[in-house]
């Protein structure tokens, strides 16, 4: 039995979260066992939403109490996870875990892996963080990151010795079917009949394009009354991203949902996918509205040409553009026929491309890989 740790910085359950849970549950459990390690908030412990999805799942889990900064206690309960539950793959998701897992286990003999989701580069400081992170992951035993796209930012020195791997996000489409939840979410956003909802769904924060959705959203709703914007997520803009809706003219049409957990409903709820990005790894939103037949909308950033067929399973603009960000929305909105035939394209590109099962062969491919490099036993 092959044991891994994922660690992961996180409370909630955003895109890779997601996939470590699914993970647990789609690997080959003949031959490995998923174990989880993230940060918990021991005061606000309503925060603790991606811990407790993992307990719900059974699997077992490390918690390290938050202290808002690198502390070497987690180093040591790493390491004591590590020997006691005979790990043999610790493999890391984002800039804390990457030094606390290196750090932790440079000395044991145990292969060190990291998947790259995006980095996210707004100010200075992640800027540095960003560059940091893709120097450090020099020393790795492997690096996946989720899409093409990424694996081109890397260093070439990680590339050229083959200890990189593209292992795409990917959808359980099982968990995607349709719960009969639209009218009651409608209702409890005030929906007029015959209104049609714009989603964007994701953290309310710079890079994800809110502000450029907000310029778009001020064309469409002019040309469309019947447009309404639900900003599904929660994040630093927020109040920020209300007082420009306050100060606007649009009669309530634009509702901040806040964090949804579970997304499904209101992907049931609304009539189209707007991805805005001015970056992005690879959309988990943009593959969960397909598998929901939503047409989409994104930008052509990061990984989105790699899920999205443009004009086949979805419409592409340039980031940074809310003027072609409203012309395709609304072209979606007034041609019928070019909405049907993104919804069949969707659906159909991601149950060829993207499922859970598939993802976890790879995911197991790259393992056994990493494995066979350091010496490590690999059944």
């Amino acid at each position: 039995m092959i044991d891994v740790l994922h660690l992961i910085d996180t409370y909630r359950i955003g895109g890779p979260g997601k996939t470590i849970i699914n993970s647990a549950l789609f690997i080959d459990r003949a031959r490995f066992r998923i174990h989880v390690g993230a940060f918990t908030d021991p005061v606000r412990t309503e925060r603790n939403e991606f811990a407790r999805a993992v307990a719900a799942q059974g699997i077992p889990f490390l918690d390290l109490p938050e202290t808002r900064r690198i502390n070497l206690d987690h180093v040591g309960a790493i390491r004591r996870y590590v020997r006691q539950h005979g790990v043999s793959i610790v493999h890391a998701h984002g800039y804390r875990t990457d030094a606390l897992g290196y750090v932790a286990t440079r000395a044991m003999p145990v292969a060190f892996v990291t998947t790259h989701h995006g980095w996210i580069r707004n100010n200075g400081r992640q800027e540095l963080m960003a560059r940091s992170a893709l120097q450090l992951c020099r020393r790795f035993d492997g690096v996946q990151v989720v899409s093409q796209r990424l694996l081109d930012e890397l260093p070439r020195s990680v590339v050229r010795r083959q200890f990189a791997d593209v292992v795409h996000n990917a959808i359980v489409l099982a968990d995607y079917a349709s719960g009969g939840h639209r009218t009651p979410v409608r209702r409890s956003l005030g929906l007029p009949d015959g209104a049609l909802l714009l989603g964007v769904v994701g953290r309310l924060s710079l890079e994800k394009g809110c502000h450029e959705m907000l310029d778009a959203f001020a064309v469409v709703a002019a040309a469309e009354p019947r447009v309404h914007l639900a900003l599904i997520g929660e994040g630093p803009l927020r109040a920020a991203l209300e007082s420009r809706v306050a100060a606007a003219d649009w009669g309530g049409r634009v509702h901040f949902t806040g964090h949804q957990s579970p997304v499904q409903p209101f992907y049931e709820a609304i009539d189209m996918l707007v991805s805005p990005s001015r970056t992005e790894g690879l959309s988990n939103a943009i593959l969960e509205a397909l598998v929901f037949e939503r047409p989409v909308v994104a930008t052509r950033v990061g990984g989105n040409p790699e899920i999205i067929e443009g004009g086949v399973s979805g419409l592409f603009v340039p980031a940074e553009d809310p003027g072609a960000l409203a012309a395709a929305i609304l072209r979606v909105v007034r041609e019928p026929s070019l909405h049907a035939s993104l919804v069949a394209g969707g659906r159909a590109r991601v149950a060829a491309a993207f499922t859970f099962e598939a993802r976890m062969r790879r995911e197991e491919q790259f393992y056994a890989r990493v494995l066979a490099r350091r010496g490590l036993k690999a059944d």
